[in-house]
């Protein structure tokens, strides 16, 4: 008995064949595209720069507009800090003592 046995590059080879047949299959299949002069315009407005850079441009010119508007609302800004700080309060004339008792109100 002889037995003939595939190599992987004759399956891959089949296999391409097999999937070329079927993709010009659908390629015949396909119907033919009707181009308008508007599509065509459409078509080449897509694909030239200028009419995206005009579109960026306009972008550009409402985002100023927004900063000069906002230059018109009010501006709120908040800052805080810590800062710890010894008086002598007795050399200022503050005095915490209890008035009837006369011990400190304060005692650290």
């Amino acid at each position: 008995m002889n037995t003939t046995r595939s190599t992987p590059r004759e399956l891959h080879g089949l296999l391409a064949l097999g999937l070329l047949t079927i993709s010009s299959m659908q390629l015949l299949a396909q119907t033919p595209v009707t181009l308008t002069l508007g599509g065509a315009a459409r078509m080449a407005a897509q694909g030239n720069a200028a009419p995206i850079a005009a579109k960026e441009r306009v972008a550009q010119a409402d985002a100023r507009v927004r900063q000069r508007l906002a230059d018109f609302l009010p501006n709120l800004s908040v800052g805080f800090s810590d800062v710890e700080r010894n008086f002598n309060s007795a050399s200022m004339g503050i005095s915490f003592r209890d008035a009837t008792t006369g011990k400190f109100l304060f005692d650290p």
